[in-house]
């Protein structure tokens, strides 16, 4: 596509209610907004390890308007010198994905904007990127919100009590907070974005 063509349909994209919902929850979880260098706008980039290559299925198909180049592998080397198999994809760099990143992000770090509201497709997306069971013994989940600040977990906690109805806590962990689900509550975090709920990833909720 040449850059004409390329400017041309770039300007008729737009985010949907659904894709602006998806990003919500894309951008408490694993979604990363960046700016190349040189570059206006943000663009959108998506990244699992190949393991969860139907979660990154998934992801391609709703946003697939905005993808040039499908999914691709890529190898990521951890500082134990270990290597892992990743798929990962980017959309085009567009004004609205900027709009989102001044909203979300203070230089390069994620924060949590206080105009957010938490669809249950949000919350959906943000549990199948960062969600976790305790343990196979019990039955609470965690939101791993370790990224953020107490502050700010207490911000999400406060919305995801406003929003979805749930009653959570907090647990720290060497690497910062967890949002804890208890029990009690996650049969109502169940009802909120089952029908978000993807098969693969049905897993992270107890049975």
């Amino acid at each position: 596509m040449n850059t004409d063509a390329l400017r041309s349909y770039k300007a008729g994209l737009h985010l949907t209610t659904r894709q602006q919902q998806l990003l919500d929850g894309l951008l408490l979880g694993d979604g990363h907004l960046e700016r190349q260098q040189g570059a206006l706008f943000a663009r959108l980039r998506i990244e699992h390890s190949a393991k969860q290559a139907a979660y990154v299925a998934w992801k391609y198909r709703e946003w697939r308007a905005w993808v040039l180049t499908p999914p691709a592998r890529r190898l990521k080397s951890n500082r134990l010198g270990t290597t892992s198999v990743n798929l990962a994809f980017t959309t085009l760099s567009h004004p609205e994905l900027e709009a989102y990143r001044e909203r979300f992000y203070q230089g390069r770090r994620k924060t949590v904007p206080q105009d957010l509201s938490l669809s249950a497709l949000s919350v959906a997306v943000w549990f199948m990127d960062d969600g976790s069971r305790k343990s196979s013994q019990c039955r609470g989940v965690y939101l791993n919100t370790q990224g953020f600040s107490p502050c700010e977990i207490e911000r999400l906690q406060e919305f995801i009590l406003r929003d979805a109805e749930l009653n959570t806590t907090v647990r720290q962990q060497h690497d910062g907070w967890q949002i804890y689900v208890p029990s009690s509550s996650v049969p109502t975090l169940t009802s909120y974005i089952g029908n978000h709920l993807l098969p693969c990833m049905r897993y992270k909720l107890p049975g």
